[in-house]
């Protein structure tokens, strides 16, 4: 027998089920997600189902598609804190 393929990770992360839920609210197919966070419906599938993390630059466009709180629980996974922010915002 061959390696058994896994199609969901074991243990669904907190992230991936966040990313559907952004997805979903915004009434999005994988396809037109995909597009406005600069990524291929594969990439959100394997997002989704918890195969891949994305990367910081992905979190940092979700948090600003899915805005301010739930914004917060992306940019934090991205490493962005909040003096990050403010420093941002008060453009030092």
């Amino acid at each position: 027998m061959g390696k058994k393929r896994i199609y969901v990770a074991d243990k669904l992360p907190g992230w991936a089920k966040r990313i559907n839920s952004v997805r979903n609210a915004l009434h999005l197919n994988q396809t037109e997600f995909g597009r406005m966070l600069h990524c291929s419906s594969m990439a959100i599938s394997r997002f989704e189902r918890g195969l891949q993390k994305p990367p910081a630059d992905f979190f940092i466009a979700l948090g600003k598609l899915a805005g301010s709180r739930s914004g917060w629980y992306f940019w934090q996974i991205a490493g962005v804190t909040a003096r990050d922010a403010r420093r941002m915002l008060s453009g030092s």
